[in-house]
């Protein structure tokens, strides 16, 4: 089976602007899909460019297993981090620094914003209604992307 289980949903890839990130379980789907993916796009005057192509295998071990994917008879380097729509992603899933990193430009938000959150000639459910657009929507901002542990959740 080509994707992974997401949810009980099966995702073979995630797409954002010109960016696609290809899912799968094991390498020799994701090789069968990166074809396919390929094969598709042909026709239509679409090509790959072999120096932005990138694999990673996102694992819970020590050491990431490595693999060996090819686009058109040329191998593609395997990376042990991404960076996918501001977010890094490393090969252990982890997500702290980036969580770090989000509470950091929060914090240097709201220090921009303190006049304005804090000043009492602006009603208390206008400042309430002020907080999600320009705080929380900062803090979470490629959340989407992060694998969270207790410790962080806490954190957030």
């Amino acid at each position: 089976m080509n994707g992974a289980m997401i949810n009980g949903i099966n995702i073979k890839n995630l797409r954002y602007a010109d960016n696609t990130a290809l899912l799968c379980l094991c390498p020799k789907n994701l090789q069968m899909l990166l074809d396919a993916y390929i094969k598709t796009g042909k026709p239509y005057g679409m090509e790959k460019n072999i120096k932005k192509t990138k694999t990673m295998v996102i694992s819970m071990t020590s050491q990431s297993p490595r693999i060996n994917i090819t686009l058109e008879g040329s191998p593609i380097q395997q990376t042990n981090l991404i960076t996918y729509l501001g977010s890094i992603i490393k090969e252990d899933g982890r997500c702290e620094k980036e969580v770090k990193r989000r509470i950091e430009i929060v914090r240097s938000a709201f220090i921009k914003m303190n006049k304005i959150l804090t000043s009492r000639k602006i009603s208390i459910n206008t400042r309430k209604r002020l907080c999600p657009c320009y705080i929380w929507s900062t803090l979470l901002y490629g959340s989407e992307t992060w694998a969270l542990t207790t410790t962080t959740t806490k954190k957030l």
